[in-house]
C-alpha cells in the first residue's frame, strides 16, 4: 500500500447531483460515506422525510454517479444499520448490482435508549428523587443540576428513583435502541454491459478487487509458518477449463497473508472476540460435487482450497474509530460528526485499486466530508482522487487534513487554512 507521490486530488463544493454532470472523464471506482437518513445529531444534510423519501434520494445519487463510471466499476458505500436496506434498494433502482455487504464491527457507539420509567414520570408530571451521582457517566454540554449542595452537569450522571408505583416496574426498560456497534459497507457494481471479468479488466481496468493488496498480514513469524505451508494438498479439477488440473496449496495462497474477509474489527471488538472464540482453524480443503448450476459454472471440483489458517477472531482486518489526533491533524478542530478512520478507508481503497498498468487510476469520493476517504485513497496509491462535498467549511477541513496526512495540495488551486499550530507529520501507517 505505497503512497503515490505523483497523485493529485481536487474537491468540488456543491450538491452532488449538480456537480457530477460537469465532471469530465470516467472513474474506476467509488468510495464514500453518504448521509444515513436518520437525522443524525439533527444535521440538516442527514434529515429524510421517511424511508421512501430517503430511498428516492439515494436513487438520485446513483443516477448521478453511474454515467461517470466504467462498466463493472466497483462502489463501496458506508451505511447505517437502520436504513441501509433503503440505500441498497435506491442504488439498485439506479441500475447498480449489489454483490456483498462488508461489516465494520467497532463496538464504540454510545447507547441512546431512554428509560421508560422516566418518560412515564415526565408524562404524569411527577418529580423524581435524586438518590446518587455517578461522575463516570458524565457527558458535557448538559444543564446543571444541584445535588447535595454541589453543582453537577446532568448528562445522565444523576441517578434518580421512580416517582410512582406506575413507573417503578418500567425502570430498566428503555426505548428500542441497542448500543450501535457496527456499520455496513455496501458493495455495488456498475452494470458490466455483458462483458466478462477479463474483458472489463482489459478494456476498462475495472471490475476486480485487489485481493493481494488487501490481505491481512500475519502477526508473527510463527503465525506465518503455521498458516502458509500445507504440503501434499492438491486440488483436482476434472471439468473446468478455468483452473489448472492440479494446484498445490502454496500455488493458491503463496504465503501472502490471509484472504480479506467481509468483516473488519476494531481493537476492542477483536480482543473481546478472541477471548470468547479462542483459537479456531479454517478447513484446508472443501470437497465439492454436483452439477454446473449448483457450482456456479465451475464444474465438479474436489478439494477446493480454503484458508487452512488458525488463530483468534482478530485475524480479520481490524481498525478502531478515528482518534482525536487523527481527526484534528493539520488543524485546530475537526468537528465533523462522522469521521471514519483513515486505516479503514485506506484498506477499502486498496481493495478497489487497479494495477498501475491501467494508467491514470481515478476514484470518485462523493460526500467527501472532512476527507478521511480521500486521505485513504491517496494513501492506497490512487493516481487521481476527486471529492464532492456540499459544505465549503468541511472542504477546507479536508484540504488541511490531506496536506497534513498526505503532504499534498489540491489540484483545484484552493489552499487549506493554516493550522493553529504546526506539528510533525506522522507516517501514514505509524
Amino acid at each position: 500500500m505505497a503512497y503515490n507521490p505523483k497523485a493529485q486530488y481536487a474537491i468540488h463544493t456543491g450538491k452532488m447531483e449538480n456537480v457530477l454532470p460537469a465532471l469530465e472523464g470516467k472513474f474506476h471506482a467509488v468510495l464514500c460515506d453518504p448521509p444515513y437518513g436518520i437525522s443524525f445529531m439533527g444535521k440538516e444534510w442527514d434529515i429524510a422525510q421517511g424511508p421512501a423519501e430517503f430511498q428516492a434520494r439515494v436513487n438520485a445519487w446513483g443516477n448521478a454517479i453511474l454515467p461517470l463510471l466504467y462498466p463493472g466499476a466497483l462502489v463501496f458505500m458506508f451505511g447505517g444499520t437502520r436504513m441501509w436496506h433503503r440505500l441498497a434498494a435506491g442504488m439498485e433502482d439506479a441500475g447498480f448490482e449489489m454483490w456483498d455487504t462488508l461489516m465494520w464491527l467497532h463496538g464504540q457507539g454510545f447507547p441512546k435508549g431512554m428509560d421508560i420509567s422516566k418518560l412515564i414520570d415526565k408524562n404524569n408530571g411527577d418529580v423524581r428523587e435524586v438518590i446518587s451521582y455517578d461522575a463516570t457517566r458524565a457527558r458535557p454540554n448538559r444543564e446543571v443540576t444541584n445535588y447535595e449542595g454541589g453543582n453537577h452537569k446532568d448528562n445522565g450522571a444523576t441517578i434518580t428513583a421512580a416517582a410512582s408505583s406506575e413507573s417503578e416496574p418500567w425502570s430498566g426498560r428503555k426505548t428500542p435502541s441497542l448500543k450501535p456497534s457496527w456499520e455496513p459497507v455496501l458493495c455495488f457494481r456498475a452494470p458490466a454491459q455483458g462483458r466478462t471479468y477479463a474483458e472489463l479488466a482489459q478494456m476498462f481496468g475495472s471490475g476486480a478487487l485487489n485481493i493481494d493488496g488487501g490481505r491481512i498480514g500475519y502477526t508473527s513469524a510463527a503465525d506465518a509458518a503455521n498458516n502458509q505451508t500445507r504440503p501434499n494438498r492438491e486440488s483436482k479439477d476434472e471439468d473446468s477449463k478455468d483452473f489448472p488440473s492440479r494446484r498445490t496449496w502454496n500455488e493458491w495462497e503463496g504465503g501472502k497473508g490471509r484472504y480479506p474477509a467481509n468483516l473488519a474489527l476494531d481493537e476492542v471488538s477483536a480482543a473481546l472476540l478472541d477471548e470468547q472464540s479462542g483459537c479456531s482453524t479454517s478447513p484446508i480443503a472443501v470437497t465439492r460435487g454436483g452439477n454446473r448450476a449448483m457450482d456456479f459454472g465451475m464444474g465438479r471440483q474436489n478439494n477446493v482450497p480454503c484458508f487452512g489458517d488458525s488463530g483468534g477472531a482478530s485475524r480479520f482486518f481490524y481498525c478502531a474509530k478515528a482518534s482525536s489526533s487523527e481527526r484534528n491533524g493539520g488543524l485546530e478542530n475537526n468537528n465533523h460528526p462522522t469521521v471514519k478512520p483513515i486505516d479503514l478507508c485506506t484498506w477499502l481503497a486498496t481493495l478497489l485499486l487497479p494495477p498501475s498498468s491501467v494508467g491514470q487510476r481515478r476514484i470518485l469520493v462523493p460526500f467527501s466530508g472532512s476527507g478521511s476517504e480521500m486521505i485513504g485513497c491517496l494513501g492506497a496509491g490512487w493516481d487521481e482522487v476527486v471529492g464532492v462535498e456540499l459544505d465549503a467549511y468541511y472542504c477546507n477541513i479536508a484540504r488541511a487534513r490531506i496536506k497534513y496526512h498526505n503532504g499534498l495540495l489540491s489540484a483545484d488551486g484552493v489552499r487549506p487554512p493554516a493550522p493553529a499550530k504546526e506539528a510533525a507529520q506522522p507516517g501514514l501507517f505509524s
